[in-house]
């Protein structure tokens, strides 16, 4: 069997691309491990015949064999982190949400990619209407995001306003108090989009 480690550091996904592919369908057969170093090479190396569901299955799969934050730190988190970008791909926001949650609980400090998914995630899934009713804690989300990823908490800010926007515009009986998010407005988006052409 391939050392998929070697596979991966080696970036010789091509040169064995074909039983990379073939391993990924009997994904039950694999350990953790396994499982987690053949979903990176996939993911890398991007067959035709490998979806993003794939990619999902096996992640998912090296958590259900066994890897854990106590197990192995270092690739829990990057397993973490790429499941979560997956199901946001494949627009399974509640997963992801989860996924990002149990994150914020476990890393400290917690970096500003996590809280940038989660909000994403957040906007794009049903929890929005929890966030417009009472946005206490999307707001601090926000505002845990470091001064260096402000530009992108900028772009998070305006497509929350959007999507606010279109849910009043579609679902016109709910009712959604936009004045108060667009209050803060400034404060979340500053001059960041001042100088864009419209």
């Amino acid at each position: 069997m391939l050392d998929l480690q070697n596979v991966f550091v080696n970036k010789s996904y091509e040169d064995n691309e074909a039983e990379l592919v073939n391993m990924s369908k009997d994904v039950y057969s694999l350990s953790w491990e396994q499982a987690y170093w053949l979903a990176k090479c996939l993911d890398e190396c991007s067959p035709e015949d490998v979806s993003t569901s794939d990619l999902i299955d096996l992640f998912e799969h090296a958590f259900d064999e066994g890897l854990t934050a106590g197990i192995n730190y270092d690739y829990y988190i990057d397993a973490s982190e790429k499941l979560a970008r997956l199901y946001i791909r494949n627009k399974d926001y509640d997963y992801a949400n989860n996924i990002l949650m149990e994150l914020t609980k476990i890393m400290k400090p917690v970096p500003d990619w996590v809280y940038i998914n989660y909000c994403m995630a957040q906007i794009n899934s049903d929890t929005v209407y929890r966030h417009a009713a009472d946005p206490v804690f999307f707001f601090k989300l926000l505002d845990s995001i470091s001064v260096d990823s402000y530009s992108t908490r900028a772009v998070i800010y305006q497509k929350f306003l959007n999507r606010l926007y279109e849910i009043k515009e579609k679902e016109p009986d709910r009712k959604i108090n936009i004045s108060q998010f667009e209050s803060v407005k400034y404060k979340y988006i500053g001059h960041y989009f001042d100088n864009e052409e419209n």
